[in-house]
């Protein structure tokens, strides 16, 4: 189950409407490391509204995860503005599940109940 810290992204944006609904129509590439030594650890792509999206692609290099344009705005306020930040992915069987996290995936996450500040 790989999950990379994402520390950089690169954003593409298609100048035209896409020909086809299988084409993307924007890709947000997601590296991992300190600048001037970054690797591509994976890549966000999104498709037109109501179109059918592909299943995640899951390597020991790198994740791709999809989305619905919809989602852009929010996944790029979720870059800017999170930290830290990962892509993960898990290959269970014929079962692929990704995304991205404000944390590394792990199977246990943070505590319910956690106090975020007592009151007295």
């Amino acid at each position: 189950m790989p999950s990379y810290e994402i520390t950089s992204y690169r954003v593409a944006l298609r100048s035209s409407q896409p020909s086809a609904q299988s084409e993307t129509i924007a890709r947000i590439t997601l590296s991992e490391g300190a600048p001037g030594s970054t690797v591509i650890r994976g890549h966000a792509y999104f498709y037109p509204d109501g179109s059918t999206l592909p299943a995640p692609q899951v390597t020991p290099a790198t994740i791709s995860v999809y989305y619905h344009v919809a989602q852009l705005a929010a996944v790029l306020e979720f870059l800017r503005v999170e930290t830290p930040i990962a892509v993960y992915g898990t290959v269970d069987g014929e079962l692929i599940s990704a995304g991205l996290s404000t944390s590394p995936y792990e199977p246990v996450g943070e505590p319910i109940g956690e106090e975020e500040g007592s009151a007295g």
